[in-house]
């Protein structure tokens, strides 16, 4: 998550697979770390706490799509790629 912050590597999803085997991380550092003022509301928005396996495989096929649009972006021209996420649906 450090690297993410501070923009070391690309924003990629920090998934915690497992509520109830993440919960006591997740609390401590929403009351205590955060309380604290070590990290910000945005930092715990780095982290995708789920049991459901298409959430997850969702918000990294999300990610790479962003990613792709911003490295697009960065070189002037429009991503190669058509995902279900960026597709627009056909208007009836």
């Amino acid at each position: 998550i450090t690297l993410i912050q501070t923009g070391k590597i690309y924003h990629f999803p920090v998934i915690l697979f497992g509520t109830e085997y993440w919960r006591g991380l997740v609390e401590w550092m929403r009351g205590t770390v955060l309380g604290a003022e070590k990290i910000g509301p945005r930092d715990l928005d780095l982290m995708l706490l789920t049991d459901d396996p298409a959430e997850a495989v969702q918000a990294v096929v999300r990610s790479c799509a962003e990613q792709e649009a911003l490295a697009a972006a960065r070189r002037g021209k429009p991503s190669m790629r058509r995902t279900k996420i960026n597709q627009r649906s056909p208007r009836t």
